[in-house]
Formats: structure tokens, sequence, C-alpha cells
């Protein structure tokens, strides 16, 4: 999901938990009930996971926020957002 809230955040949406995008926050994990959803019906298009580090951000990469230097990415630990500017996925 995509938040708006305190600027724009990426995070997660678990339904069982309500309607919530939960993102995390200088340490914390925050709530907000505005947000957007990321959807692929049909399996329209192939996504894939590919390598990337150090704030590099591959072509075709989905981008969290609209003219911004988020992007979607994913670690060992999980979803994240991939910033450009810090180099770094949080």
């Amino acid at each position: 999901c995509s938040t708006r809230a305190r600027g724009c955040n990426l995070g997660s949406f678990e339904p069982l938990r309500g309607p919530f995008c939960f993102f995390p926050w200088a340490g914390r994990e925050l709530n907000s009930s505005d947000f957007q959803l990321l959807l692929n019906p049909g399996a329209f298009e192939a996504l894939r996971w590919v390598p990337a580090s150090f704030g590099r951000v591959p072509p075709g990469a989905v981008e969290g926020c609209p003219l911004s230097d988020l992007f979607v990415g994913r670690s060992p630990a999980g979803l994240g957002k991939l910033s450009k500017e810090h180099q770094a996925l949080f």
C-alpha cells in the first residue's frame, strides 16, 4: 500500500488487521486509513524481483509515490521502500 501520511510512505495492507495501511516511521509502526493499493488484475503485467543495492533503481521498478524517489523493494526481512536519496531499503 501507499499512503500520503507523513509525506509519502509504503507499507502493508493486512485485511485481518483492519482497513489500514501499516507503515514504518521512525522505528515504529504507524497506520493510515487513507491509502492506495497496487493491483495486478489477471496478472496482466509480469512482475519479477531483481537485485539492486546502494539506492540503484532498476529499469521498470514500481514507483511507490508519484514524483518521489521511493520504490517498492524487498529484503530477507520482508517488503520495504527503496530510497535513492538515502541509498537504502527501509
